[in-house]
């Protein structure tokens, strides 16, 4: 299994330099596609500034001071990716991953209470033995209960186990973020939906999008910090 990738054959949605060195860490394998999740220990270097090297990056997560999804991680390849929360208790900082509107990576500050809370989208349903349904989410939690959620759903979960606290459905009203597209990003109110397509209200002007972008956060009012 390849440990490394070059910088300049990073994928573009890493907020890193692409010519300080020739390689950078590629992340482990995990539910988040690569263009979706950046190595612990790159971040904690290039996009945080908290290491000034690898080796240093090392010591920080095997010392376990750092947090992703509420749980110690003591891998520095370890993938943080989209909605994923990382947590540097000692330092008493907390964020989530996002995408800003440049289509990158991007960790959001949010306060310490929302580090043990985490949305997930509904990106599949499965017919398991005895004819249950169960529902897989974006970041490869799988939840029972499945027939209850719809494709396009959201889940508000409590880390580090998998409590759901409130089920958000993609509906007229639903306050939606964008991951993907042209208006990734951004957040917007959904006003209609058919098959695939939405069509959201983003700052006063209707757009048009696909479902698979779009992750529910909210209903008046986002219940998670995703923009900054």
């Amino acid at each position: 299994m390849k440990q490394h990738l070059k910088r300049l054959a990073a994928p573009r949605t890493w907020p890193v330099a692409r010519k300080t060195s020739k390689f950078i860490a590629r992340p482990l394998p995990g539910a988040h596609r690569l263009g979706m999740c950046m190595p612990l220990g790159v971040i904690l270097r290039d996009v945080l500034g908290r290491a000034s090297s690898a080796r240093e990056a090392r010591l920080i997560v095997r010392n376990r001071n750092v947090l992703v999804d509420n749980r110690p991680v003591t891998e520095s390849r370890f993938q943080v990716g989209l909605m994923d929360t990382l947590s540097l208790p000692e330092t008493g900082e907390y964020y989530r991953m996002a995408v800003n509107s440049r289509g990158q990576l991007a960790l959001v500050p949010i306060p310490a209470e929302e580090a043990s809370l985490k949305v997930c989208s509904v990106v599949r349903k499965t017919v398991v033995g005895g004819g249950s349904i169960q529902a897989s989410l974006h970041d490869g939690r799988v939840v029972s209960s499945g027939s209850a959620y719809s494709i396009g759903d959201g889940l508000l979960i409590r880390l580090p186990g998998q409590e759901i606290v409130s089920h958000l459905k993609l509906e007229k009203g639903a306050i939606v973020y964008m991951a993907g597209g042209r208006h990734i990003g951004r957040m917007g109110v959904v006003e209609d939906f058919s098959g695939t397509k939405l069509v959201i209200n983003v700052g006063g002007e209707s757009v048009q999008t696909l479902k698979r972008f779009a992750i529910v956060v909210g209903r008046d009012h986002p219940i998670v910090r995703v923009v900054q």
